[in-house]
């Protein structure tokens, strides 16, 4: 799946609706300049000065139109570099910073890391209800520690594909809670782009570009 970005093709952008719409605005200036122009009293004429006035108002207004403009057209091409590199993501398995770890074809897999020497340390998965669907003893010792889970619930049932909430919590000899860094992996079904983030998919979970830590 690819979220387009941008609006489609015929739609008009911003500074384009303005500098056509000042388009229209002076054409009818100088309609009505020219017309009164015409007929003015030779006698009393125009002070040229309120018009040419007016005239410096819309070349100011087209300057910024243009300014607009260009902003627009660096930010597209900031848009489509930026969706050019997610998409290289499409079909790899990445390991984001997170606890939501996606169940693809009976194989999830989450990593922790202690900061500190653990007494007691527990890893529980549950459901988008926050059922608990599975739990387990896990490692102690200070580390980085990878958790490998087939999908199937303490009673010895597979359970669906899904995106599941994984929490590792540690407490030390005295009680005490132990510092976790939690990540999972699972592969990128899909990028999306909206106001200048790159959102992967994965699995039904999204993460963005700056949650990357490894690409497998």
């Amino acid at each position: 799946m690819l979220d387009s970005i941008g609006s489609t093709a015929d739609a008009l952008t911003q500074s384009q609706s303005s500098e056509q719409k000042l388009a229209e605005d002076l054409d009818q200036f100088m309609n009505l300049l020219v017309t009164q122009l015409k007929h003015q009293d030779p006698l009393d004429p125009m002070d040229p000065n309120e018009f040419t006035s007016q005239l410096v108002q819309f070349a100011s207004v087209e300057q910024q139109i243009q300014s607009n403009k260009h902003l627009e057209n660096m930010l597209d091409l900031q848009q489509t570099s930026l969706l050019g590199t997610a998409v290289g993501y499409i079909g790899t398995q990445v390991e984001v910073s997170g606890n939501k770890m996606p169940l693809e074809n009976g194989a999830a897999r989450a990593d922790y890391e202690l900061s500190g020497r653990s007494d007691s340390t527990t890893v529980t998965v549950t459901d988008d209800t926050g059922r608990v669907v599975f739990f387990t003893g896990g490692e102690t010792e200070p580390g980085k520690h990878t958790f490998e889970w087939n999908g199937v619930d303490n009673f010895g049932f597979p359970v669906p594909d899904d995106v599941y909430t994984v929490t590792v919590s540690a407490l030390d000899n005295e009680g005490e809670a132990v510092g976790v860094t939690q990540s999972v992996t699972g592969t990128v079904t899909g990028v999306s782009i909206e106001n200048g983030v790159a959102t992967l998919d994965l699995g039904g979970t999204e993460y963005t570009v700056d949650d990357v830590i490894s690409v497998r």
